[in-house]
């Protein structure tokens, strides 16, 4: 997982030139260190929220696929992160919905694996995603 340094600090660090373009070298060389050290199997996860700005996170899941270019399977987590909180003004109990909705988006842009606080919406949103994927 990308994160651009450690919890304590990690928000204080959040300039990127391209922050995909930035985030997939970073994966690149990570998961080049993983394959060398013997790690066979894992996925790769850009770190929503971790030492992103609101506008990085969009951004990320809007360009998601790009990802896809190392291939590894991608994994997501961005169930409840504060950016929903500042974008939608809302507290952490309110956020499942909407949770839901960018985590469906997430599929639709190449997410292979979901971390989330609300697995039953998260399934829900995954049956939704196959009977659309299997109608198109």
């Amino acid at each position: 997982m990308h994160t651009s340094a450690t919890p304590d600090v990690m928000q204080h660090y959040t300039t990127y030139s391209d922050v995909v373009s930035d985030i997939i070298t970073w994966l690149s060389a990570a998961a080049e260190k993983a394959v060398k050290s013997g790690v066979e199997i894992f996925s790769i996860d850009p770190g929503i929220g971790f030492g992103k700005t609101v506008k990085d996170n969009y951004t990320l899941i809007a360009r998601l696929r790009e990802f896809s270019s190392l291939g590894y399977p991608l994994l997501i987590g961005l169930s409840r992160k504060s950016f929903i909180g500042k974008t939608l003004n809302i507290e952490t109990s309110e956020r499942d919905n909407p949770t839901m909705t960018l985590e469906f988006a997430a599929m639709l842009k190449g997410a292979n694996y979901i971390r989330t606080h609300n697995v039953r919406n998260a399934v829900m949103a995954k049956e939704l995603y196959k009977n659309l994927v299997t109608h198109v």
